[in-house]
């Protein structure tokens, strides 16, 4: 068993060394959201949001947002915020669907 614990702590100690210097960890690029994530699903839904309601303004009425919230999302911006609001946007493009 003595030997486990110090194979882990080798794979642990020769992690760092497999790092590029001046690289962050991890080593992939954070995405946004991979296809059908529910990150994904979030900004999937706010697009057809965008393509039904051209209007910020009526955008971020429906969702119950102020307006400076509404154009972040819109610049690529407080995207965990959209992502919290996933189903007030699967809401609200549900009910444009059915109008």
């Amino acid at each position: 068993m003595a030997g486990v614990g110090s194979q882990l702590k080798k794979a642990h100690r020769t992690h760092a060394l497999a790092q590029p210097a001046g690289a962050g960890y991890p080593h992939e690029a954070a995405k946004s959201g991979a296809p059908g994530s529910p990150s994904g699903e979030a900004e999937r839904l706010y697009a057809e949001l965008c393509r039904r309601v051209p209007a910020a303004s009526d955008r971020a009425t429906l969702l119950g947002v102020p307006v400076e919230q509404d154009a972040a999302w819109h610049n690529g911006r407080q995207l965990p915020l959209l992502r919290a609001r996933r189903k007030a946007l699967a809401a609200a493009v549900a009910d444009l669907a059915k109008a």
